[in-house]
């Protein structure tokens, strides 16, 4: 998983309540939980239908979404539905454009190929959910996506599947996949939210961080605040001011000090992880030292442990730390 920092600041109270709260947002489709049908990825696969690929669907919806986001923002948001569907489609995926555009080209690809196939690819291994360029959430139903509502923070559990997200008055809510509604997560005065495990991680519009497990919340002290977090495989990383932290075992390493410094993003899976610097460079933990010096990266994901990054010169490139090997595949262009 990987997470580019946001920083929003403000200041009021986390509350946990009991029950709902007023006004569980409704999928803006159709009023209530459930949504709308998107019927341009529709029909059931046939018997005898094609047996999908990823490549199959990615690689035409990389040149579609180049069209119209240009090359490297389209080579970067296949990046991440790799990176999604390596994780069974646990994860939310932010600043997706126009997700109309992608459901239209989901259903072109579908009707030049086999619609069946491409439904199975989406509900099998894309995301749970896209967040527009309006902050607007949409929800994965049958081969494609719903609008939800606005949104300010969002999160899957990624061992669960739960899928989370903040409102604009900063109420959280989780899907409820059994009866197809949302319902209150009972926290208001959300920052931003993480989840591994059936552990809620928040973070306060003060700065405060609290976890949740099934019992009361409960404060984690000892680390700067006003940060982005990304919880992976129940290790929670926490990127402050261009310091990364980590809170592990329900203790922070190192005693609350900076893992990692001069970070601009991460990508982590479980204790291990991957940071990219302002300067494009990148370090893994793994190998305890930074990958290379010749290259510049522009962004990083993980596929399970290996590493996909894109380089500043719209190339792709893909590191196993096993063999400690890189690979090149191609470029955005």
């Amino acid at each position: 998983m990987s997470r580019t920092p946001l920083l929003r600041l403000a200041c009021p109270l986390l509350v946990f309540t009991l029950g709902p709260v007023l006004g569980p947002p409704a999928d803006a489709a159709t009023g209530s939980g459930k949504g709308a049908s998107p019927a341009k990825v529709a029909p059931a696969p046939s018997p005898g239908a094609t047996v999908f690929s990823v490549n199959h669907v990615l690689t035409p919806l990389q040149a579609d979404l180049a069209k119209t986001v240009g090359p490297a923002r389209a080579l970067a948001l296949v990046c991440e539905l790799r990176a999604a569907g390596a994780h069974g489609g646990k994860a939310v995926i932010a600043q997706a454009g126009s997700v109309e555009d992608i459901n239209d080209a989901l259903g072109r690809i579908g009707h030049a190929t086999d619609m069946g196939g491409v439904r199975q690819m989406v509900n099998a291994g894309f995301p749970r959910a896209f967040v527009d360029d309006k902050k607007k959430l949409w929800r994965k139903l049958d081969g494609g996506y719903v609008p939800s509502w606005s949104v300010t923070a969002w999160a899957v559990d990624d061992v669960q599947g739960t899928l989370y997200a903040a409102d604009p008055q900063h109420r959280l809510f989780f899907f409820d996949d059994k009866n197809g509604k949302w319902r209150s997560a009972g926290a208001e005065g959300v920052y931003d939210i993480q989840a591994s495990g059936d552990t809620l991680f928040y973070m306060q519009e003060s700065g405060a961080l609290f976890k949740k497990g099934a019992g009361l919340p409960t404060p984690l002290m000892g680390r700067p605040t006003k940060g982005t977090l990304l919880a992976t495989q129940g290790v929670l990383y926490v990127l402050s001011g261009g310091k990364l932290y980590r809170y592990a075992r329900d203790e922070w390493d190192k005693h609350g000090e900076a893992i990692r410094g001069n970070v601009k993003s991460v990508a982590a899976h479980g204790g291990d992880y991957f940071t990219l610097d302002d300067t494009g460079l990148i370090y893994s933990s793994a190998d305890a030292h930074t990958l290379e010096h010749n290259v510049k990266y522009s962004g990083i994901y993980l596929i399970g442990p290996n590493l996909l990054a894109t380089t500043a010169a719209g190339g792709l490139r893909g590191y196993d730390p096993v063999k400690h090997a890189w690979k090149t595949f191609g470029s955005a262009k």
